[in-house]
């Protein structure tokens, strides 16, 4: 199977594309499926830029894939305003109640999970966390 690897950025050395592996490649024909792997996903705005990316290329790229899926609101609006449907192994609400049952995490930090997938903008402010335009939180 073949497979692309899409940076953040342009690289500032090497082959100075954002996606590696596309050119000259007989085997990714333009038009053809693509899909966006990731091991997680929280916000989605990494898995929404592949697929833009993949898209701006002439590929089609309208499912993405990860293990660990956070499934919380506000990766579900991207990933709807995108387009874009989500396959995973387990999402994180899944992995809270195995960890609640073996008791591989405190009470505690499964709480402060579960209070974060229920209002993760909220849960970032009350931390002084802000979100930021490139991704992630600062």
């Amino acid at each position: 199977m073949p497979f692309v690897y899409i940076r953040d950025t342009r690289k500032k050395g090497g082959q100075k594309e954002l996606i590696t592996g596309i050119a000259n490649n007989p085997e990714i024909r333009p038009g053809v499926n693509g899909l966006v792997v990731e091991e997680l996903v929280n916000f989605a705005q990494t898995t929404c830029n592949g697929a833009q990316a993949l898209r701006e290329a002439g590929y089609r790229a309208d499912y993405a894939a990860c293990i660990l899926f956070y499934n919380n609101p506000e990766s579900l609006k991207s990933l709807q305003a995108a387009g874009i449907k989500m396959v995973y192994l387990f999402t994180l609400s899944q992995l809270l109640k195995v960890a609640e049952k073996y008791q591989t995490h405190s009470r505690k930090a499964i709480n402060d999970y579960r209070q974060f997938l229920r209002d993760p903008l909220g849960w970032q402010t009350k931390r002084g966390l802000k979100p930021i335009k490139e991704g992630g939180t600062k």
